[in-house]
C-alpha cells in the first residue's frame, strides 16, 4: 500500500484521509501511511458530507480512502479542490476522474519493493479529529514516539507477556486502537528515551 500511495504522488508528511469502518483495508491503509511517513488521518465513518468536507480542507488531504457505498461523501470529496486522489473500498459504482481505483485492485498491482523511507521518532504518525462536542472538530497530531510510549505503558501496566493477543472492540478510528507493540521498547531503552 505504501507503494500505491507513492505512485499517486504522496510524499512524507502528506495527510491521507481514511473514512472506513473496521476492516482489513483500514489496517493496511494505516500501516501503508506509516511506512512512507504519511500522516494517517482517520475520519469518523458516521460523519456526513459537511464534517468530511471540513476535515479534508483543515488537514489539506489530497489522498482519500473511502467506502464506495458512501456515494454522497465520495462525490463531495471529488468536488473538493484539495482532494486529488480517491481510493474506493467496495464494489458499488462511482465515476469521477479523481477516483484512482479500488483498494484491493491497486494493492494487488502494486510493487512489493521496500520504499526505504526513513521515519524518525518525532515524525507525525496520525491526525485524529475530535468529535466536535464543544464546537467544530479539531485535528490532534500524534508522533511515532508517542505511540511507542503508549504501548510501553499498556504493556507494563497490564503486565503483558509475549505472545499476547487482544480483541479490539472499539472503532478503529478511535485513538485507543493506535498503540504500537512493545517489540520496539528495547530500542527505546537503548536510546535512553525512557
Amino acid at each position: 500500500m505504501a507503494n500505491v500511495f507513492l505512485g499517486l504522488g504522496v510524499k512524507k508528511g502528506d495527510y491521507i484521509g481514511i473514512q472506513l469502518g473496521n476492516s482489513f483495508e483500514y489496517c493496511i491503509a494505516i500501516f501503508g501511511c506509516y511506512r512512507i511517513g504519511a500522516v494517517a488521518t482517520p475520519l469518523i465513518p458516521l460523519w456526513k458530507t459537511k464534517e468530511v468536507g471540513e476535515a479534508l480542507e483543515k488537514a489539506q488531504i489530497e489522498t482519500f480512502i473511502v467506502a464506495a457505498a458512501s456515494t454522497p461523501i465520495v462525490m463531495k470529496a471529488a468536488k473538493t479542490e484539495i482532494v486529488k486522489n480517491i481510493i474506493l473500498v467496495g464494489n458499488e459504482p462511482a465515476e469521477d476522474p479523481k477516483i484512482k481505483g479500488r483498494f484491493m485492485e491497486l494493492l494487488a498491482n502494486a510493487s512489493t519493493t521496500d520504499p526505504n523511507i526513513q521515519i524518525g521518532w518525532e515524525d507525525m504518525a496520525s491526525c485524529h479529529f475530535t468529535s466536535g462536542t464543544t464546537g467544530n472538530s479539531k485535528g490532534v497530531l500524534h508522533n511515532h514516539l508517542g505511540y511507542l510510549y503508549t504501548a510501553l505503558i499498556h504493556s507494563r501496566t497490564f503486565k503483558f507477556k509475549k505472545p499476547i493477543y487482544a480483541v479490539h472492540v472499539l472503532p478503529m478510528y478511535h485513538i485507543f486502537g493506535f498503540a504500537r507493540s512493545e517489540e520496539h521498547t528495547s530500542e527505546l531503552q537503548s536510546r535512553q528515551v525512557i
